[in-house]
């Protein structure tokens, strides 16, 4: 995820939370502008938080990482990207992800 679009997840996020229950439908339509991706990563935030119940509130920024990338994993597995078909996430590190593929060309 870009920094740009953390940065409008983030922003979206705490402007849901501050959103009626009723409201908070309404509320994403008008600001995600049918970005269905941007929708979805802050309804998994937001309810990640409802469950959390507001025990680690101080600490939401880092919670709200870990779930959009999660989320976006789950998202890759099993996408074909080029003639690859990404299988599972092997590793993790400070320069990104690492994933195994098979290359559908090969067949291997």
């Amino acid at each position: 995820m870009t920094p740009a679009r953390w940065q409008a997840v983030e922003e979206l996020f705490h402007s849901a939370l501050e959103q009626e229950a009723g409201q908070m439908s309404a509320f994403l339509d008008r600001s995600c502008e049918g970005d269905a991706l941007l929708r979805g990563d802050v309804e998994t935030l937001v309810a990640s938080h409802q469950r959390a119940g507001g025990f680690i509130e101080t600490t939401a920024a880092g919670l709200a990482v870990k779930v959009v990338e999660d989320r976006q994993v789950e998202l890759l597995i099993g996408r074909t990207l080029g003639h690859y078909k990404i299988e599972r996430r092997i590793a993790t590190g400070g320069m990104g992800d690492v994933y195994g593929a098979t290359d559908l060309v090969a067949g291997r």
